[in-house]
This record gives C-alpha cells, structure tokens and sequence, in this order.
C-alpha cells in the first residue's frame, strides 16, 4: 500500500519537473545553435517545432510499447490456458479415465444382468439378477419397475386360482418350472405369493420415477388391495385413474376387482371401492335381465355348453367380510314356469344350493324364482359384486 503511494506522488511531482527541465534544455540548445531569445516568435517556433517532433517520436514510442505489452499480455494468457488445459488433461488420464472406464464396465456388467433377469424363468431367480444389476448400474432405466410388474403378475395370477381352484394355473405365476405334477403339487402345496417383495419393488420403481404408462402405480393398488392395505389401496386407485381413466376398465376386470375388494371389511368399504371404478352393486332387475340375455341363444351361442351365469359374492359374516372367495351360480330359469336354483361355491366348503332340497341325492327337484333366490342370498349374507 506504501508502495503505491509513493509510486504515484514520484509520478504527480515528475511531470512538472520533466517539463521545466526539458523547457530549459531546449532553450539552452537554441542558444547554442545561435538563437536570439529575446527573437521570442522564431524561439517559440523552432521549440514548438522541436517539442511536435518530440512529441510524436514519443507517441510512436508509447504505441509500440503498448503492442508489444498486449502481445507480451497475450502469450501469458495463451500460456497459462495450455498449461491449465494441459492440467486437465493429465488429470484426466491420470485420475478420471480409470473412474469412467469402471463406470462404464460396471454399466455393461449391469445390463448383461438385467438381460438374464428378463430372460429368468421365475420371480426369484429375476430378482436375484436384478439386484445384482443394480448393484452394477444404480439408475438402470426400467429395472425396478420390470421385476415389480412380474412379482405382481404372479400375486394376480396366484389369486386368481383361489377364484378358480379347478383351473390350470400359469408356469410364471408360480414361480417355478413345470413338471408332471405340476398342477397337482401346486393345489397341495400352494406357495405364498410373494405380495410383500412385489411391493417394495412397486414402491422403489415409483420412487425412482419408473412408471411406465402408470402401470406400476396400477398393479400396485392390487396388491395394496390383497395385502389388506385398505387406505392405501383406494389413494391408489384414484392416482392411476389420475394419470389414466382407462385403468377403471382395469380395475373393472372381476378378478382384479376381487383382489380389491379383498380389503375391504364392510359393505359400505365394498361400495366405495365400486364407486372408485366407476361400478356399483347389482339389483335385482340387472341380475334377471343378464340372465335373460344370457339364456337367449341369439345372445349366446354356449347356452347349451353353460346353461348358467356366475357372479363373484363376497360373504358377510359379523359384520365383517369373509376373506375366502364366494363364486354364486345361477342356472337359467325354466322359461314356462321361470323358476331355477342357485350353488354358492366358498372354497374349502361344500357347495349350498338355493332353495333348500328334499333330499341329499344330488339331485335337485326344487326350484323358485330368481327374486326368491336373491332373498335367500342376502339372508345368508351373501352379496353378488360382479359377473364372471
């Protein structure tokens, strides 16, 4: 700071005092060359003369050292960009090209595992593939939302042989290959479905922004409806009809319909959850006129085949609603007399015919209307939802 002081006091004083010395030399050096001072009008000329020449060599000499300085200022400055350039550079090969090349083995090693995940043969082995590609590959595109849908497809299609026991159960669902014995295993052991991981992996892949088309949100109000989550289930209703009305169809369909309503404890729970996807419980003259449409052989070209129409139920036993899956069968009226009679199927129970019959035969010899079958069923604490 002193430094600049003094700097610039020598700079204010100098001026003057060069300006005095250069005056007086120049007047001695006219005397000199034999100049009359008291000539004052020549004096003045030739020094003005001598001072312009002056003047200019200076002007000449201030703008070449100002060239020189900027082209001095410019090889610095091209200097120190190469040297920082250079810098990076041998950061670069000396640090970062060694991370980025481990990035990027890691990425491939991680796509090559999510590659044998799409290609495993069940749930388990998919998600040990998975894992291990994320482990890899952190942000793999895809990878979270692809094993929740699968583990979700198993759940649904485990449930949906709770709704038809008799029925051939996918190789996928199960999660393991096929065999002989298969289907026979399976009705024996029957595997829990793996609800809780199908979930986690559901909310990881939403977590990450992985929803492809809303499905992940989708399949996972059904899952919320079968683990009994039921709150959860219906603000995840609404947010996949949010990003997608299209879902209510969806919804709609009687097994995943069921696999919500699997939540609920209530009819007034139940009737909400229809409420959600656009349905709500039949009445009576809705359940006569699709019997009539289906007993019409114009309408329906299987009449012979199935002479009846099948409703999933839900039962009501105090006050709360069995979890075990109720299936009603309703056989065609006789279409003189208009009477017929209805089979409730729970699984793990023997069937019960409406109305009531005389004997244990088998056979069955009573029949009554359909609005009196509808009575018996609500006596029972039977409630129809929606037709298979």
């Amino acid at each position: 700071m002193r430094q600049t002081f003094w700097r610039t006091l020598a700079f204010v004083v100098g001026i003057p005092i060069a300006y005095l010395v250069i005056w007086t030399i120049l007047l001695i050096l006219a005397r000199a060359f034999g100049f009359s001072i008291s000539d004052a009008g020549t004096l003045l000329s030739v020094l003005g003369s001598i001072m312009g020449a002056i003047f200019a060599v200076g002007g000449l000499v201030v703008a070449l050292v100002a060239i020189l300085t900027q082209i001095q200022l410019r090889d610095r400055v091209q200097g120190v960009v190469e040297d920082a350039k250079q810098s990076v550079i041998n950061k670069f090969e000396q640090e970062l090209r060694g991370e980025y090349e481990k990035q990027i083995r890691q990425q491939v090693e991680g796509m090559l595992a999510f590659f044998q995940a799409t290609n495993a043969y069940d749930w388990k082995q998919a998600e040990k593939f998975v894992t291990e590609a994320l482990q890899k590959y952190r942000d793999l595109p895809g990878a979270r939302s692809f094993l929740g849908l699968r583990m979700s497809n198993v759940v649904q299609a485990h449930f949906s042989s709770l709704l038809h026991p008799g029925n051939a159960v996918p190789l996928e669902s199960l999660g393991g290959p096929v065999t002989p014995m298969f289907h026979t295993q399976f009705a024996l052991i029957n595997p829990a479905p793996p609800k809780l991981e199908a979930i986690h992996w559901l909310e990881k892949a939403l977590q990450h922004e992985d929803d492809p088309e809303g499905n992940v949100t989708a399949a996972l109000a059904l899952m919320y409806g079968y683990s009994d989550a039921y709150d959860m289930m219906i603000d995840t209703i609404q947010k996949a009809l949010t990003i997608n009305l299209s879902f209510a169809s969806y919804f709609q369909h009687p097994d995943n319909l069921m696999m919500l309503i699997y939540a609920c404890h209530s009819l007034v729970s139940v009737e909400e959850v229809l409420r959600n996807v656009s349905l709500k419980l039949p009445k009576i003259d809705e359940v006569q006129q699709a019997l009539k449409e289906a007993s019409d052989p114009k309408k329906n070209p299987y009449i012979l085949v199935q002479p009846y129409i099948e409703w999933y139920a839900v039962e009501l036993t105090m006050g709360d609603i069995s979890r075990t899956p109720v299936k009603v069968r309703i056989v065609f009226p006789d279409k003189a007399k208009l009477t017929t009679y209805a089979e409730i199927s729970i699984q793990g129970q023997s069937s019960t015919v409406i109305p009531t019959q005389p004997t244990t035969t088998g056979t069955i010899e009573t029949f009554i209307p359909v609005d009196e079958i509808l009575k018996q069923l609500t006596t029972l604490g039977v409630v129809l939802i929606t037709r298979i």
